[in-house]
């Protein structure tokens, strides 16, 4: 029954997204959603049964979330002063990540989402060898603190 409600849940989510996207409700477009979010959870039901699907997610990254806001209006501050000043001479940085994130391609992905919504920097790759992730910031001068 779990399994029932979530594929619904996710059904009617992707179909909502489609109209969202697509910008015009017409009764063409609404079909179409309703088709493509149907071979969507389908598919993805299909490799979840098949056991091809392992997307784990550790929650308490999400948590840290919370303060994205706060790092996004830093951050344009940040380069509005840089810009300001000329043009910031950006690079290329390492950070660590946990052992379990690196792991978990879920995780991989929250911290590249989240990593990358503030403007002065974001997310390029992962070493999952060496538990790092490549990061490229705009000001690296001013950048000292990292939201995740």
């Amino acid at each position: 029954m779990r399994a029932v409600l979530a594929i619904v849940f996710w059904w009617i989510v992707l179909a909502g997204l489609w109209l969202l996207y697509v910008g015009q409700h017409t009764k063409e477009n609404a079909v179409a959603g309703v088709v493509a979010a149907a071979l969507a959870v389908g598919f993805g039901a299909l490799l979840a049964r098949l056991g091809l699907y392992r997307f784990e997610l550790d929650p308490r990254w999400l948590g840290r979330a919370v303060t994205i806001p706060w790092y996004v209006l830093r951050d344009l501050g940040l380069l509005t002063a840089a810009l300001l000043r000329g043009r910031p001479q950006g690079r290329f940085t390492e950070m660590d990540v946990p052992a379990a994130v690196a792991r978990s391609p879920g995780s991989r992905a929250a911290l590249g989402l989240l990593g990358s919504v503030a403007p002065n920097a974001y997310v390029v790759d992962f070493d999952r060898d060496r538990n790092a992730a490549l990061v490229h910031e705009l000001d690296p001068a001013r950048s000292k603190e990292r939201p995740l």
